[in-house]
């Protein structure tokens, strides 16, 4: 009989420690399954990150080339410092991420020991079954059993809220994402806007500009035409005068006459010279001191001669072919 009961109770034992055994076996899968679970949702939430922040430094590089920007000294300059908003979100992001870290950490730190607790719970009570009755193996199996759907509950739980958190984190930091692409959005669009009224104000300028010098030109062309008609038609009445008012002076010998035509051709042989001399002048000082040609015509029609424009363009045109032919 003492071998019959003893063989019983072996026979118990064994029951309950493989019924603990087992309860332990599927209690260690499943941890391990929310453990892998948690990895891969990491991961997957750290590869989401990675790619929207790819994506929106695409889209900034885009609207900051269409703002017209240079990107090769861009990309040699050093990097400048992290905006206020940028920093503000990645430091979140830091802190949220070590909180999470740390969270899952004490929470399996909590299981191992609640498992190393039962686990010991259950091998001492294994061992105190030897001395109690028949009716203990079914309380364990009770507290076994209910201290694994309690566990296997939590963990469920704490699961789904890290993975709601996960997704409002998502949520606020993909709004914080768009609102700076929109602020950069406006900001590019406005570069461009102010640049092309900028281009229209220029171009308005220049065409009033051309206007205006042309309308000046034709001015002094109209100036020089009327000058030199008045002194043509001075010219024609004091020839008539002369002619219809022969009595006046003395009939003149060839001899004065030739005289006096002597005397004009020296003069205009020495105003030429004396104009000659300030073309020459004036074009040395404009090459050597680095004039426009714009200002070096304007000098030269400022001489007695009188020079056309187009004259003056010429002399002024070779001066400068001649220096830089030096050069």
């Amino acid at each position: 009989m003492k071998w019959r009961s003893s063989a019983k109770k072996d026979g118990s034992n064994n029951l309950r420690r493989e019924t603990l055994e087992s309860y332990e076996q599927k209690y260690l899968e499943k941890f391990n399954k929310v453990k892998s679970e948690i990895q891969k949702i990491q991961k997957k939430q750290k590869d989401v990150e990675v790619k929207e922040l790819k994506d929106r430094i695409a889209r900034r590089l885009k609207l900051e080339k269409k703002a017209g920007k240079k990107y090769k000294k861009i990309i040699t300059k050093p990097l400048k410092s992290e905006t206020k908003v940028e920093a503000e979100i990645e430091t979140k992001a830091k802190a949220e991420t070590e909180r999470k870290v740390e969270a899952e950490i004490e929470t399996k730190a909590e299981i191992l020991a609640d498992v190393k607790s039962t686990i010991q719970k259950r091998m001492s009570g294994v061992f105190k079954g030897f001395r109690e009755t028949q009716s203990k193996p079914s309380t364990v199996a009770e507290d076994t059993r209910n201290f694994v759907r309690k566990r296997r509950t939590e963990r469920v739980e704490t699961v789904e809220e890290i993975h709601e958190e996960k997704i409002q984190n998502d949520e606020s930091v993909n709004k914080q994402i768009k609102k700076e692409e929109e602020k950069e959005r406006i900001k590019a669009e406005k570069f461009l806007k102010e640049a092309e009224e900028k281009e229209k104000v220029e171009a308005k300028e220049k065409t009033e500009a051309e206007k205006a010098l042309k309308e000046d030109i034709k001015k002094k062309r109209d100036d020089g035409k009327e000058k030199n008609k008045r002194l043509l038609s001075e010219d024609e009445e004091k020839s008539k005068k002369k002619i219809s008012n022969p009595k006046k002076g003395k009939l003149k010998t060839e001899k004065d006459i030739e005289s006096k035509i002597a005397k004009l051709e020296k003069k205009l042989q020495k105003e030429e010279k004396t104009s000659s001399d300030f073309i020459k002048s004036t074009l040395e000082t404009a090459v050597s001191e680095g004039w426009t040609k714009t200002k070096t015509v304007e000098e030269l029609r400022k001489s007695k001669e009188k020079i056309t424009i187009k004259k003056a363009k010429e002399l002024v045109s070779e001066a400068f072919d001649v220096k830089t032919k030096k050069n």
